[in-house]
């Protein structure tokens, strides 16, 4: 190939590039605009997205989704690319729209996602409507787990205080997937808080399960239900002293933040933990006396101790903490 070949060929490519780069820089502005604006611009959002510039296809995903139902199509589209990151965008962008403006097909869709993090993103969208709970109730019963339990326990908090369990709700307490049970467990309470049965299975899930996840799911679970779960504080305080995995020791101590704004004990808990082998640990632990403010002031003491040997990041947030406390 010779000089005289290549050169069109560069002209060519600094003429996309100065495209691309013009496109960008009106996308950019658009990310502060009113959605009127948006609307008005989805033929510069439909060319962005279908270059081949994984930031230009990103950007427009995301304005998409501020168009509201004008962009599902988009949106839809964006479903489908290779990049994890556009379909995480384009799930976070149908959360936006909402189920009842017509996103619910595309939400179950990504629930059903490879992606972890796109498949969480629909299912909290989903959790937040009631428009939603018939495609939840067909999800249930996916002979995926991870699908199922997140359709379950998104189901409970679209149905949350109705004090009914869907049929598949009442099947899932039953499952044979300790994820899928557990989520169930999670629902039935917040359908229902009388349900002692529910907090039981909780609580044993935590207390005896044989897999780390599931006790870290579990312990996460009763910080999210603590007000309709107090009875879960005592377990939530062994697995932070005891549990042999530090997942489930960090994760007891953030869900021990309500159930220490009530009770001296969890301080205490919280404030022993901070003596505890494993950083990660330690650290939820100073971000859960961080959250408690001037109830944490009983554990003062162990986070100056803890100081003393901490590296730099820990000191920082241990500082951070004292001075949230309030401390004199």
């Amino acid at each position: 190939m010779t000089p005289a070949d290549i050169a069109p060929k560069r002209a060519g490519l600094d003429a996309n590039a100065r495209i691309e780069s013009g496109l960008a820089a009106q996308l950019a502005r658009l990310m502060q605009a009113p959605r009127s604006k948006v609307q008005a611009a989805l033929p510069q959002l439909q060319q962005a997205f279908g270059s081949q510039n994984r930031s230009l296809q990103i950007l427009a995903t995301v304005l998409a989704g501020r168009a509201g139902p004008a962009g599902l199509s988009i949106l839809s589209s964006a479903q489908s690319a290779k990049s994890t990151a556009v379909r995480q965008f384009a799930a976070m962008g149908l959360g936006q729209i909402g189920p009842g403006a017509g996103a619910v097909e595309g939400l179950a869709r990504a629930m059903q996602d490879g992606d972890e993090v796109t498949a969480k993103v629909a299912a909290a969208a989903l959790g937040r409507s009631r428009d939603a709970v018939t495609p939840l109730r067909s999800l249930a019963q996916s002979s995926n787990p991870r699908v199922a339990a997140l359709a379950v326990r998104s189901l409970g908090q679209a149905t949350e205080g109705t004090g009914r369990l869907v049929p598949e709700l009442a099947a899932a307490r039953h499952s044979t997937n300790p994820h899928v049970a557990l989520a169930a467990a999670e629902s039935a309470l917040r359908v229902d808080e009388s349900s002692a049965d529910a907090l039981d299975d909780l609580i044993e899930r935590l207390r005896a399960d044989p897999d780390p996840e599931v006790r870290s799911e579990a312990a996460a679970a009763c910080g999210r239900l603590m007000e309709k779960a107090e009875g879960s504080a005592d377990a939530l305080r062994r697995a932070l002293a005891s549990d042999p995995e530090a997942k489930v020791r960090a994760n007891a101590a953030i869900a021990l933040v309500l159930a220490a704004g009530r009770d001296r004990a969890s301080v205490s808990s919280l404030a022993r933990a901070l003596g505890d082998r494993d950083p990660t640990v330690q650290k939820a632990s100073i971000m859960a006396l961080h959250s408690l403010e001037n109830k944490a002031e009983p554990a003062l003491p162990a986070l100056r101790a803890l100081d003393q040997v901490a590296d730099e990041e820990m000191s920082q947030m241990i500082a951070a903490a004292i001075e949230r406390i309030g401390a004199p």
